[in-house]
């Protein structure tokens, strides 16, 4: 089988708690819904049952201010580990604590409940795999320099450092292509990723700045990365190569 090399895996995201900050990681499991763990948990308002997403930031926009993490082995995490959550107050709530409702309401400013884990049918928007390149991100900070065009704004689960030779948004040109993540895992490219207010928003020590996605839509018809399905689970880990299959 021909294969054609494209770039290395510069680093791994994973989201526990939907529009929540998420942790980096070294190594993870490629499961046939998405990297395990990856939106298992969701923010679901009382009032309407609706499930929480910074999309709405007049009303979710505290979720940014969270940040969450697996961390202890727990039957309720089904071997994933008890869910940690970092509130904007610098204080912490487990998955597991009795009060984990009352804390989170009171951190978020309404009546609120901690759905999951849902590890077969994760609470994703879209497909299960972001995929974005470092030369994308890189093109859209020399068109805004003023600008901070960091990861964390944009979610991705792979980010990806492309071969030399390749520009910024090539990732879009594989779409419809299977791409192989190390030796074991296979991606099937499916869209473009198009980018919303989320990307504008503050979150640890990244201000909030509209511009980032005016830049995006100016420059790249509001898309900034690829969405991807998982044809082939299997382990990837940093720094693994990527190849078109």
């Amino acid at each position: 089988m021909t294969r054609i090399a494209i770039g290395s895996v510069r680093a791994l995201w994973r989201y526990p708690v939907k529009s929540m900050g998420g942790e980096r990681l070294e190594a993870a499991e490629l499961a046939p819904h998405g990297i395990l763990g990856d939106r298992a948990y969701a923010i679901v308002g009382r009032a309407d049952g609706r499930v929480a997403s910074a999309k709405a930031p007049a009303r979710w926009g505290r979720l940014f201010a969270c940040c969450a993490a697996y961390v202890e082995p727990s039957a309720k995490g089904r071997g994933l580990g008890a869910l940690r959550i970092a509130l904007a107050d610098g204080r912490t709530v487990w998955s597991d604590d009795e009060d984990v409702a009352a804390r989170l309401s009171r951190a978020l400013g309404e009546e609120v409940a901690l759905a999951g884990p849902r590890i077969d049918a994760p609470f994703f928007d879209a497909e299960p795999i972001h995929l974005l390149s470092t030369a994308t991100l890189a093109h859209l900070a020399s068109r805004y320099p003023q600008g901070h065009f960091d990861p964390r704004r944009f979610r991705p689960n792979l980010l990806v450092a492309l071969a030399s030779e390749l520009p910024a948004f090539a990732e879009e040109r594989w779409v419809g292509c299977t791409i192989a993540v190390g030796e074991e895992a296979r991606l099937r490219i499916v869209s473009p990723c198009e980018r919303c207010v989320m990307t504008t928003l503050a979150q640890a020590d990244l201000a909030h700045d509209p511009a980032i996605l005016q830049t995006v839509v100016r420059h790249n018809r509001s898309n900034a990365g690829v969405y991807a399905e998982i044809r082939t689970p299997g382990r990837i880990r940093r720094g693994d190569a990527l190849w078109l299959v």
